[in-house]
């Protein structure tokens, strides 16, 4: 939980580029073909029923990272706007991150 919230911290002070390249980094260590423990593809660990839902590419596609930057572009984009939608404000760098893993 210590390191969690030491990531919160360090990736949540980050700009908006730099933000995705920490999660990278932690997600996968920057590694575009190596699933994660419950099948999470791309470098940012997406899960597969979550890559179904923003797009309609094959898993296969999740190893090119330009690809995977679009997929888990939107998959924020929906997520920031049903927060701004139901909390009212725009999610704080440490709201956002916690949004990225929900």
């Amino acid at each position: 939980m210590k390191t969690f919230i030491a990531i919160l911290f360090c990736v949540g002070s980050l700009h908006a580029a730099d933000r995705w390249q920490a999660l990278s980094m932690l997600e996968s260590g920057n590694c575009d073909n190596v699933p994660g423990a419950s099948g999470e593809i791309s470098r940012f660990q997406i899960l597969k029923s979550v890559w179904r839902e923003e797009t309609s590419l094959p898993f296969s596609a999740a190893v090119n990272p330009f690809t995977a930057m679009t997929v888990a572009n939107s998959m924020m984009q929906n997520r920031v706007q049903h927060f701004i939608s139901t909390q009212n404000k725009q999610p704080t760098a440490g709201k956002w991150v916690l949004l990225f893993h929900c």
